[in-house]
């Protein structure tokens, strides 16, 4: 399919005054019958705007001869005209908001026109092909000079773009084009409409800070008429924008998130943010804004999923989250529910990961007022048992194992029910295929962690039905992830048993039987846990399988990152070399356990780094008394229970014992 793109500019591509501005005007038709078209339809607007001629038609001009606002309704009116041609067109531009140049300014303005070519292919339909462009610029003077000619675009524009798709620049299809499938002419900008309108919309980008303008802009974006691209921008703002170009809203979102992170470009970013969720949840689809809204939460938690990004991840949700609630209310988006609840149940996530139980409780409750209206419809069943699982793990992380082992009863509860309907709407009559399930396997993994966390607690006693439940639970499993934490909870319930051996020669059994599988970082922790409470209970250990599983498995970790359980892991080691015999290794673990340590200053935060404190100076000699390591959690029910605690075991030996981890 032939089409034509005309192409003028704004700006002196020189000096910081103003902007650098290059616009074009791409028309889904070949170059004769476009001049032809433009003429019929737009040859009365002379008459129409009181104007002598098409020669006197120059926006700069107009301002100076009728003023700004007026200037803005005769290039609107002028534009508005190729709405009657019988073939599309499409508004581009490119501008260079860094006034970033190269050697000189024609190559910067070549440059400038290599990314408008670029844009090109991203606008038109997805059942439409260019398979011949004519190329018509408008022609650059200074002092009677002319600047960039036809041979400067053929030889350093048109030829240079299969190096540009390596920089993605440009498009393969663009680059199919090279040769014999662009002609390129010029011409001076008063002598065709479609250079006119070129400049018209140059003048108007470079004027894009003003109101009237801005709107007018705006108008023709939400239209599918307007498409601008930032030359020359930092290489993040360039990524965010070529992700743009392309319609990759998901991708351009998450790194305008990112840019918006690291401050670069601040109002720029809030601005791309709430342009390219218009364009998400108005240009997808219902369907298409949720997979694209639950991708840009999946592509964040993948790049920040590890220990020591968790608190940017943290900012950069609480941004996203800003600039929704931002969207929702000046664009009155309504049924912003699902999508809000989405994002807040991966903030919950994290904040618990952090925690940060204060901010925790906060989202939960607004989740849970959330739930009345979102229950209604089944769609949204996983994203409320999700919500459930988290807000039990803020209890945990308040350290209120009665209340968190409350909403693990609730919701095994919960999963009975479920399992009921799952029943009525299931032709299946096995019910182990609902009890194999991932939601059922984690309702019940989370009632036993819970049982267990609260073992000890006032006499509390793990029910003897639940244990055998688990025991079962445990020949299910089939996910990776789920056998690890099946054998880590095991591994602590003996703990509490204080069946500190039995704990280590099944941390070790599960580790050796598995061809010495690889271990993540709970699982080593909990075996050297289970080492050191052995050696603490003064049972006789192979020291040597321990240290070699030791040395096989920890540069599978990084332990100079911050975050937890790294901080768990060195507390770990510093205690085991000091059982080992090896003090000063031990101290230099503990020290570096003080450092990777990041939780936020909630009563788990605050636990832990007593936790730390307490067997760096059991490692030092120089124990002080029980209070004073708990002077921050004096009003912790959870501390008056352990200090009140019958359970006639050495300090550091007892807050071991109850600790969640």
């Amino acid at each position: 399919m032939n089409f034509t793109l005309y192409i003028d500019e704004s700006g002196d591509f020189e000096t910081h005054r103003g902007q650098w501005v290059l616009s074009g005007v791409l028309f889904a038709e070949g170059f004769d019958n476009c001049e032809k078209q433009l003429n019929d339809k737009l040859s009365t607007l002379p008459k129409e705007l009181g104007v002598k001629s098409m020669k006197n038609f120059h926006l700069t001009e107009f301002r100076r001869d009728f003023g700004h606002n007026e200037a803005v309704i005769m290039a609107r009116e002028t534009i508005n005209k190729l709405n009657k041609l019988p073939f599309n067109y499409y508004c581009l531009a490119a501008i260079n908001h860094s006034k970033s140049a190269l050697s000189n300014p024609e190559k910067t303005y070549r440059l400038m026109l290599s990314d408008i070519l670029a844009l090109c292919e991203t606008v038109i339909g997805d059942n439409q092909v260019i398979t011949k462009l004519d190329l018509v610029v408008a022609s650059r003077t200074i002092d009677g000079e002319l600047q960039t000619s036809i041979s400067n675009i053929n030889q350093e524009i048109i030829k240079s773009l299969p190096i540009a798709l390596e920089v993605d620049l440009a498009t393969k299809g663009m680059v199919d084009l090279i040769g014999k499938h662009i002609n390129v002419k010029m011409d001076y900008a008063n002598n065709s409409w479609g250079l006119i309108c070129a400049d018209f919309l140059a003048n108007l980008n470079y004027h894009y800070k003003k109101t009237n303008e801005k709107t007018f802009l705006n108008e023709l974006e939400k239209k599918g008429k307007y498409s601008l691209f930032e030359s020359f921008g930092s290489f993040e703002i360039r990524r965010a924008n070529v992700a743009e170009r392309d319609h990759d809203y998901t991708l351009a979102l998450v790194r305008w998130l990112i840019i918006h992170l690291k401050s670069i470009e601040t109002d720029r970013a809030k601005e791309a943010v709430q342009r390219l969720l218009y364009k998400m949840f108005n240009k997808s689809g219902t369907t298409g804004a949720v997979i694209a809204f639950e991708a840009i939460l999946d592509r964040l938690w993948r790049r920040y999923n590890m220990f020591h990004q968790y608190s940017d991840l943290a900012i950069l949700l609480s941004i996203f989250e800003t600039e929704l609630m931002t969207y929702i209310s000046i664009n009155r988006f309504k049924n912003n529910e699902g999508y809000l609840f989405r994002l807040r149940n991966l903030i919950l996530l994290i904040d618990n990961h952090l925690g940060k139980t204060s901010d925790g409780f906060k989202v939960a409750k607004l989740q849970r007022e959330a739930i009345s209206v979102l229950a209604s419809n089944p769609e949204y069943f996983q994203m409320i048992l999700d919500f459930k699982i988290s807000e039990i793990e803020v209890y945990v992380n308040a350290l209120n194992f009665k209340e968190s082992l409350n909403l693990a009863e609730e919701y095994s509860s919960l999963m009975s029910n479920f399992k009921e309907v799952w029943q009525l709407l299931s032709d299946e009559n096995d019910p182990n295929i609902f009890d194999n399930s991932r939601a059922s396997v984690k309702a019940q993994m989370t009632l036993f962690r819970c049982n267990v966390l609260l073992a000890g607690i006032n006499g509390y006693i793990v029910d003897e039905q639940l244990l055998i439940s688990f025991e079962h639970l445990g020949n299910r499993l089939i996910n990776s992830y789920d056998i690890s934490r099946y054998r880590n909870y095991h591994i602590m319930l003996l703990l509490k048993q204080m069946k500190p051996n039995v704990a280590l020669n099944y941390a070790l059994e599960s580790y050796l039987e598995n061809d010495n599988a690889s271990l993540n970082a709970f699982d080593l922790f909990w075996l050297i846990r289970a080492a050191n409470d052995a050696l603490l209970n003064e049972i006789s250990i192979d020291s040597f399988v321990i240290q070699d599983i030791i040395k096989n498995q920890l540069p599978n970790i990084d332990i100079n990152m911050n975050g937890h359980p790294i901080d768990l892991i060195l507390r770990e080691l510093a205690l085991l070399e000091f059982q080992f015999n090896n003090k000063s290794a031990a101290l230099k673990y503990i020290r570096k356990s003080k450092k990777a340590f990041n939780l936020e200053n909630s009563e788990i935060g605050l636990w832990l780094n007593s936790l730390i404190n307490i067997h760096e100076d059991y490692i030092l000699g120089k124990m002080i008394s029980e209070n004073s390591y708990f002077e921050l959690l004096a009003q912790s029910t959870f501390v008056e229970e352990i200090c009140e605690s019958s359970i006639g075991l050495p300090l550091l030996r007892k807050v071991r014992y109850f600790s969640p981890y």
